[in-house]
């Protein structure tokens, strides 16, 4: 993939914050690890333009709240993370009558009758899932199966309104998946809204050996304000009279869970087990490829929401329902499709942006 063909991209602008990926303004005190992946980013940025340049395209630097010029094809290229998650979710709201998604509650609108509603589900052995949007790589992300723990959440809710802001978390019913293992679907979209890569996401942990929990999760990584340390306090340490002992149905690599290729010539090989979960999914391991109504659902997100956020978004999904859209999705699934899982990620990054430039170039000049 490292000599993907590049057109003409004259008549395409891009517009580049050269804030989006600053340590102080990522909202965190990043770490050693996540200073090294933010200088990734930063290279495979500006590898991205200086290559979009020599083809023709125009680049522009502009502050996150510009609005970008009139009269040329523009392609937003980087909002901030804080700006780019706020856009997801207003445009996928707008659209919502296209995208089938899992039902969420906000919980700062959450009513008397909806909370009522997940009373009775828990009481009746239906699980629910607390997930703290800001955050991914399954962060703050717990599954829940009684009513005592969602008391104990929403009472850390309550003692905690001047610390932490409950729009920022969703209430969403959990979701069962095929085989023995949590599971989820990623599919990587452009800004043209062009499939690049697809997964299949699965925990390595199986659901009848034995029951993990969600307790003082990576909590070594100071990738995290001091309201994330905070939630992580009060809802992941065994002595906190809020701890939720929250279950982990999380399958994302970055817990250890392992990626499937869905699609590509050059995909990494089938790991032992990896063709019974795929049959329990409904793919044929010999003819491997992603559910064509998940590449449907997120071509569209992409086409909707990628100018205004970035040029490379993961859509997630679990079973065939929507759950969350990543900006500058990690390498991981685009290396399990087209580069047998492997190059580094700075290679991954890069190859990924150049994928992206040809089919700009493509969509451009047909």
């Amino acid at each position: 993939m490292s000599n993907i063909h590049i057109g003409n991209l004259d008549g395409i602008t891009l517009l580049h914050s050269p804030d989006t990926l600053r340590p102080d303004t990522v909202g965190f005190s990043p770490d050693s690890k996540t200073l090294e992946r933010i200088g990734v980013f930063c290279a495979a940025e500006r590898r991205t333009m200086e290559t979009a340049s020599r083809h023709g395209a125009t680049i522009l630097t502009v502050a996150n709240n510009e609005d970008p010029p009139t009269g040329s094809r523009v392609y937003w290229q980087n909002r901030s993370y804080s700006a780019a998650h706020q856009a997801i979710q207003d445009l996928t709201a707008a659209h919502s009558d296209h995208i089938p998604a899992i039902p969420r509650h906000q919980v700062s609108t959450l009513t008397g009758s909806e909370q009522q509603n997940i009373y009775d589900q828990l009481h009746e052995g239906e699980p629910w899932v607390i997930a703290y949007t800001p955050l991914d790589n399954g962060h703050i992300k717990y599954g829940i199966n009684s009513t005592p723990q969602f008391n104990r959440f929403m009472n850390f809710i309550d003692a905690s309104s001047e610390r932490v802001d409950p729009s920022n978390f969703e209430l969403r019913p959990f979701i069962r998946t095929p085989s023995n293992r949590y599971t989820s679907f990623r599919i990587v979209v452009d800004a043209c809204g062009d499939t690049l890569a697809a997964g299949l996401h699965y925990s390595m942990h199986r659901k009848d050996v034995s029951e993990r929990f969600v307790v003082c999760d990576r909590f070594s990584e100071s990738r995290t304000s001091s309201v994330v340390r905070y939630i992580k306090n009060a809802l992941e340490v065994p002595t906190s009279p809020y701890f939720l002992h929250a279950h982990d149905i999380r399958s994302n690599s970055a817990v250890g869970g392992k990626i499937i290729g869905l699609m590509g010539n050059n995909r990494a090989p089938l790991r032992e087990h990896e063709a019974e979960i795929l049959e329990a999914h409904n793919i044929d391991p010999s003819n491997v490829r992603p559910p064509t109504r998940l590449v449907e659902t997120a071509e569209f997100i992409g086409s909707v929401v990628g100018r205004e956020t970035h040029l490379l978004l993961g859509i997630d999904a679990v079973n065939d329902l929507y759950a969350e859209t990543n900006v500058s999705p990690g390498g991981g699934v685009y290396a399990a499709c087209h580069m047998r899982g492997g190059g580094s990620m700075l290679e991954r990054y890069v190859t990924m942006r150049k994928h992206v430039l040809a089919n700009m170039a493509q969509t451009h000049n047909p």
